[in-house]
């Protein structure tokens, strides 16, 4: 069975070889490897209390995780989001607090009593070896979503 399979594979890599298309190949390949991007959670809120619901995102990406925060615009009868700010935790891996009586990976709440949501995301930090989350604001003035600092 497995030489089976090995022959294949040596079968199409001479193909491709053949058309010049090996180098595509497996430098598509190891792209598609490097940028595979996980959904760990998603929610529909209102961060800023405009009325309006933003969508964030909780993602994994090869030892990394990333909350991304989307302002959701209307226009013609249908809906598209567009990125309005990123937060990077490098050197982390997936984690989970319990908040409100349950288990997540991301919790809203208004920590700094401005009227605003934050984000509070949960993580395992490699480096430190330790649980621990960041509370995560939208900074209007700046445009971007930074962390609160803690007190």
């Amino acid at each position: 069975m497995w030489r089976t399979v090995v022959i294949v594979a040596v079968s199409a890599m001479v193909v491709l070889a053949a058309n010049d298309n090996i180098a595509p190949f497996f430098l598509t390949l190891a792209r598609s490897a490097q940028f595979k991007e996980t959904i760990l959670a998603e929610k529909l809120i209102d961060l800023d209390s405009d009325g309006q619901f933003e969508k964030v995102i909780k993602t994994k990406r090869k030892g990394s995780l990333s909350v991304r925060v989307y302002k959701l615009l209307a226009a013609r009868d249908t809906l598209h989001s567009e990125l309005w700010g990123q937060y990077d935790l490098p050197a982390s891996e997936e984690g989970f607090i319990y908040y409100k009586t349950a288990i997540t990976n991301l919790a809203f709440a208004d920590l700094n009593q401005d009227g605003r949501l934050e984000i509070i995301v949960s993580f395992f930090d490699r480096e430190a070896r330790k649980s621990t989350y960041h509370a995560l604001a939208w900074d209007s003035v700046q445009g971007i979503l930074k962390r609160l600092k803690e007190e």
